[in-house]
C-alpha cells in the first residue's frame, strides 16, 4: 500500500499540534498505527522540524519506502539519513534513492582507480546526507 501525504501541511504524525515535549507514542492515537500494511509512505513538502515527529512510523512494521524531501527545519538535521535509517532499518529507498538494505548484497563502494580523479567525482566518500535548502542544495541523498 501507498499513502501521499505531500505538501498537506503537515507538522506532527501523532494527529496533535507537535510541541517536541512528547517522546511516547500511544498508538491509539496516532492515526498510522492502523496502517500496518503500508509500504510507502511520501512525506514530502510538509512542515516538519525534527526528526522525532517521525517517530510513529515505528509502528508501520511494512514501511520499506520513505520520501521527507522538502521539509525544509529537518533536512537541517545533520546525519539525516544516517538517523532515519537507524530508526527505520527496514527502510530500502530513502527520498527516492536506494540505501542498500535488504539487497542481499553489501555496497563495497565503487572501484577507484589512482589517478582517476574519484576524490573530485565521490568527494572522497564525505558524509553528505545532511542538506542545506537554505543555501538552495536540494534535499537530495
Amino acid at each position: 500500500w501507498n499513502l501521499d501525504l505531500a505538501g498537506c501541511g503537515l507538522e506532527s504524525l501523532t494527529g496533535d499540534e507537535d510541541n517536541g515535549e512528547s517522546t511516547e507514542i500511544d498508538s491509539k492515537t496516532t492515526p498510522l498505527a492502523a496502517c500496518v500494511s503500508l509500504t510507502d509512505l511520501n512525506l514530502s513538502e510538509n512542515l516538519f522540524t525534527r526528526l522525532g515527529a517521525l517517530t510513529p512510523l515505528t509502528q508501520l512494521p511494512q514501511l520499506r519506502v520513505l520520501d521527507i524531501q522538502d521539509n525544509e527545519e529537518l533536512c537541517e538535521v545533520r546525519n539525516l539519513k544516517k538517523e532515519v535509517l537507524a530508526m527505520l532499518p527496514k527502510i530500502v529507498k530513502f527520498n527516492g534513492d536506494n540505501t542498500g538494505v535488504g539487497s542481499g548484497a553489501k555496497f563495497r563502494g565503487p572501484i577507484v582507480y589512482e589517478g582517476s580523479g574519484s576524490g573530485t567525482v565521490f568527494g572522497n566518500n564525505e558524509d553528505r546526507s545532511s542538506c542545506s535548502c537554505v543555501e538552495g542544495n536540494p534535499c537530495a541523498f
